[in-house]
């Protein structure tokens, strides 16, 4: 099995491990639909797909 790290700036420190934050997105950002690649920016990635293309675009890259 392949392991993923995702990364994530959390400046505000409300995530904590676990945490489903795309429900609290859909639920608190009434733009959702709207703003997909925007909030693909925000998250770094919406699948694994875009995790692995923000991985190998990112500067400076995570160890």
């Amino acid at each position: 099995m392949r392991e993923y790290k995702f990364f994530h700036a959390d400046r505000g420190g409300h995530l904590n491990e676990g945490a489903i934050i795309t429900e609290y997105v859909r639920q608190n950002v009434p733009d959702f639909a709207k703003r997909l690649s925007r909030l693909s920016s925000f998250f770094a990635a919406l699948s694994i797909d875009d995790a692995l293309l923000f991985a190998k675009e990112i500067i400076p890259r995570p160890d």
